[in-house]
């Protein structure tokens, strides 16, 4: 019985080791490195950022279809830009023990909206908690959130 513990043993750490609620951060630049929410950080560029400031659903609706992230056991993954000015990830399952995004998730996502509008970043302060990077541009203030609910649901969306 005591090998079998230790065979396990491996198998187990590997597992806690994928499921950690510990930060995956690059200090250098306090982005996210956990592959599955990069994974849903890059859809989410592609398929809202990169379709600012229309958010056009045929246009938002193919890059996601190209851009599609990787999904973790139980996650089901919903996007949705309809062309009033918003656009949405949510990934339903992500959990509550998986890393969340950074404030320098958050920013980059809005420096990227910035530069595809036009427009001006007022970043989001590491001080606000679930504030929103915002964006201005052509008469119109956008918010950029990036967030875990408490149910454990990834929420990524842009909206004016």
């Amino acid at each position: 019985m005591g090998s079998m513990r230790f065979t396990h043993l491996p198998l187990l750490l590997l597992i806690s080791a994928c499921v950690s609620s510990e930060p995956q951060i690059d200090p250098s630049t306090n982005l996210s490195t956990d592959p599955v929410l990069t994974s849903f950080l890059r859809s989410f560029e592609a398929g809202c950022i990169a379709n600012a400031p229309t958010f056009a659903e045929a246009n938002v609706r193919a890059a996601f279809a190209a851009n599609q992230p990787f999904l973790g056991p139980g996650m089901a993954y919903i996007a949705s830009g309809d062309g009033d000015g918003s656009c949405r990830v949510t990934v339903k399952g992500y959990g509550r023990d998986r890393p969340m995004p950074t404030v320098g998730d958050t920013n980059r996502l809005g420096q990227s909206l910035a530069s595809r509008v036009g427009g001006s970043l007022k970043p989001k302060s590491a001080d606000t908690g679930a504030g929103s990077a915002q964006v201005r541009a052509n008469g119109s203030r956008y918010n950029v959130f990036a967030f875990v609910s408490p149910d454990g649901t990834l929420t990524l969306s842009v909206f004016d």
